[in-house]
């Protein structure tokens, strides 16, 4: 809708005396900084959605690791403590289906 909005007020600038055209293009520029905003929020809103559906931590250092991950990520967001044990050797590392399904279920609870 910015776009569109833009694309008519451009159009619409050379019927405009010096001053008008001068304003208009100081909005034209706080609308393209408040739609690079928007592009940047949506980007990083992306980016998490992505990890939180499968984080990369889960292909690179397995299912454990995925779990303390989840589990720091969660206590520091709701300013709890977290006395993480996971005692060697860990458990044996489980195929990747039921890893996700695991982790996925950790995260839910």
């Amino acid at each position: 809708m910015d776009v569109n909005w833009l694309d008519k007020r451009l159009s619409e600038q050379q019927g405009r005396d010096a001053g008008a055209a001068q304003d208009m293009r100081q909005t034209m520029r706080c609308k393209c900084q408040n739609m690079g905003r928007a592009i940047e929020s949506a980007v990083g809103n992306v980016g998490r959605i992505i990890t939180d559906l499968r984080p990369s931590i889960l292909d690179h250092r397995g299912l454990w690791a995925a779990l303390e991950w989840q589990a720091h990520d969660f206590v520091q967001s709701a300013e709890l403590a977290l006395d993480w044990n996971l005692q060697e050797p860990q458990p044996p590392e489980l195929p990747e289906p039921q890893a996700m399904a695991v982790f996925r279920i950790f995260r839910r609870c």
